[in-house]
């Protein structure tokens, strides 16, 4: 089945990363040991200078925020390649290698969460002695130390398996193009997506919803699921276009891929938008103090500037942007918006984990955003250090399907591409998502 190029070499083969991959991965690496030895010293600090008390929380703080933002980039791209394991397209092929490879970052993370559980007694309320709270005391069931850990096993056990099943069951594909291997991802990935779904839903719960334990949303699991959806889709259209010059994707990629992945991230920022608009809107009705007291803090002051960031940045501009067709087909373009995507998703985490706390107007602290940017290089360059290296190694598009690409002047990516004899036998393209 291997289709050979005008100069006999097949697009599809696994080619070594360019050296300037291999030094990025480098430069992660040291990006998140520095970024951690950072935080390593402020923890330090706080738990043995008593004046330093207040950095201990703030450390505890970032590094939940940090360490959600990459836990969302590795479980929705898993989620996504579930997704175009069950509904198929050439979008999902362009991109279902990044999404493998970050999704076997989630090792990594569940070592990365050891700081959230020995600082529990900073993060939540539920796990500090002596709570005389009697809505605390009443959910004390399932808020307590012991089945917090068992949850948290739990939840990484079954994520991991799963993204760990989606890899080895694709590079089996890869090597013997069986048939039976490609249904069986799809029967790994109809109940995955439900169990992701579920999973997720309560770990938001326990991770960020439980800092104040007083409030409640019916609605917060799905809307964490689809922030989680947008940071995994952009950091996989990141990678698409930073790669687009480099082969098999100089041989392959059109602009109706992009145009694909572009409805895509469309749809999952419109999802993301509505339920949190809906959340807010019902708890704006109800009007009832221990609801609205979860947005009074999280729009006085400063924090009133984030939240008017995430409507304008997070929604407005990529929704106007991603209606238009030329701006979706350009690959240069859409780098921009999804890289400007991921900075929203930061500040949104960032914007629902500071302020959580007994202050009822708590105050925007310069002090917590630079360590919380310590964290996020701390966790950001190591989880980048190890996508880039799971990307090594291996096809980076799947052997066992191919992606034809129709050949027409308007759908090349750039005006210095060129048409080559071997494009023109691969065939007709897929028709666009709706």
């Amino acid at each position: 089945m291997t289709r050979q190029g005008t100069h006999g070499h097949d697009p599809y083969d696994s080619v070594p990363l360019p050296r300037e991959i291999r030094d990025a991965e480098r430069i992660a690496l040291l990006i998140g040991a520095a970024g951690v030895a950072v935080c390593i010293i402020i923890w330090i600090l706080g738990s043995a200078v008593r004046s330093w008390a207040p950095m201990a929380d703030a450390f505890y703080r970032a590094w939940l925020f940090a360490w959600l933002l990459f836990l969302g980039a590795s479980l929705g791209s898993m989620a996504l390649v579930m997704v175009h394991h069950l509904t198929g397209g050439q979008w999902g092929l362009l991109v279902r290698r990044f999404g493998e490879s970050a999704a076997m970052v989630l090792p990594l993370l569940f070592i990365l969460s050891i700081p959230v559980l020995v600082g529990m007694r900073h993060l939540y309320p539920w796990a500090r002695p002596h709570i005389e709270d009697p809505v605390v005391l009443h959910k004390r069931a399932y808020l307590n130390g012991g089945f917090f850990l068992i949850r948290v096993l739990l939840y990484f056990a079954i994520w991991i398996t799963t993204a760990w099943l989606l890899r080895e069951g694709s590079l089996r594909h890869d090597r013997d193009g069986d048939e039976n291997v490609a249904r069986r991802l799809r029967v790994v990935s109809a109940p995955g997506l439900v169990i992701y779904f579920i999973t997720m839903s309560f770990a938001s719960v326990d991770w960020i919803m439980s800092m104040e334990p007083r409030w409640y949303s019916t609605v917060f699991g799905f809307v964490v699921t689809m922030g989680q959806a947008v940071t995994g889709l952009c950091v996989m259209i990141v990678t698409l276009a930073l790669l687009r010059r480099l082969p098999p994707f100089n041989s392959v990629l059109r602009r109706n891929h992009l145009n694909d992945l572009g409805n895509l991230l469309f749809t999952c920022v419109i999802l993301w938008a509505y339920n949190s608009f809906a959340q807010l809107l019902v708890q704006w009705m109800g009007n009832m103090v221990q609801d609205i007291g979860w947005y009074v803090k999280r729009t006085s002051g400063t924090w009133r500037v984030l939240a008017a960031l995430l409507i304008f940045l997070d929604f407005l501009v990529p929704f106007v942007l991603l209606l238009m067709r030329n701006f979706k087909r350009r690959a240069e373009l859409m780098l921009w918006l999804c890289a400007s995507l991921l900075i929203m998703r930061a500040i949104d985490l960032f914007w629902m984990v500071a302020p959580a706390g007994d202050e009822p107007y708590p105050n925007f602290r310069w002090g917590a955003l630079l360590i919380g940017l310590a964290a996020l290089a701390g966790i950001g360059g190591l989880w980048t250090a190890a996508y880039l290296r799971n990307l090594g190694g291996h096809p980076l598009m799947p052997l066992g399907d191919r992606v034809p690409v129709v050949i027409e002047p308007s759908d090349e990516l750039s005006p210095e591409h060129t048409v080559t004899p071997h494009d023109a036998e691969i065939g007709k393209s897929s028709t666009a998502l709706a």
